[in-house]
């Protein structure tokens, strides 16, 4: 999938996120990448498909517009989608919030939201849903990454400070909804990783259930692999 054209919500980069599939097709859910005036980026959620098994084939996209967009001037992006187990679709996706200003430059504030769909395309927002800050100093949380376990769910995200870098993190919660955070974090950064480990993807093969994270600031440091013990 390559950039937008020029006046796009996503010409400046196309970022793919997670990929599900659903009637005979893989869906790729994405986040564009615009740079507005006065504010360093603008994200929004895109959607691009293609037929399951023709992976010489590139995605295309089924808008020309995002299927998921921030309110008022504030973006959205990092989603992970999943099946709602009722033949409908739930997002988790980054929830931009209102850009706060230092010295003149423009600093983003992120949480966790929650959306839900019968089809996958067309998105609703669900109220007070998602996981917000806790720590101190806090102002982000990306990359949240949500799967059942036993009768709940579980997820793991990252967030930081603006004096602090991206460290891993662990929630649970019953319903998927409603989310508490774990004490222990699932991951600590390594020699030469700089204090930092962002962007967590976790998935299950060889009956065990393994992490990607890139390692360092925002994966300076390169892709590391860890496995659940």
């Amino acid at each position: 999938l390559q950039p937008g054209p020029p006046g796009a919500f996503d010409e400046a980069g196309a970022m793919g996120a997670c990929i599900v599939e659903a009637g005979g097709e893989e869906r790729l859910y994405y986040q564009g990448w615009s740079l507005p005036p006065g504010r360093p980026f603008h994200t929004a959620i895109g959607l691009a498909v293609r037929r399951i098994g023709d992976h010489d084939r590139p995605f295309e996209r089924v808008s020309d517009r995002p299927i998921l967009e921030g309110a008022a001037g504030c973006f959205a992006g990092n989603p992970a989608v999943l099946p709602d187990g009722r033949g409908g679709w739930r997002m988790w996706f980054q929830q931009g919030l209102p850009w706060a200003r230092r010295d003149g430059a423009a600093l983003p504030r992120y949480a966790i939201a929650e959306a839900h769909s019968a089809d996958g395309i067309r998105w609703q927002v669900l109220p007070g849903a998602g996981l917000r800050w806790a720590l101190p100093g806090e102002v982000a949380i990306s990359r949240f990454w949500p799967w059942r376990e036993g009768a709940g769910w579980r997820a793991a995200f990252c967030c930081r400070g603006d004096a602090w870098p991206y460290r891993l993190g662990l929630a649970h919660s019953a319903d998927g909804t409603r989310w508490a955070r774990e004490a222990a974090p699932p991951l600590q950064p390594g020699p030469g990783e700089d204090g930092a480990l962002c962007y967590p993807t976790v998935f299950e093969a060889e009956g065990r259930r393994w992490m990607l994270v890139n390692a360092g600031r925002y994966g300076a440091a390169g892709l590391g692999l860890a496995v659940e013990e």
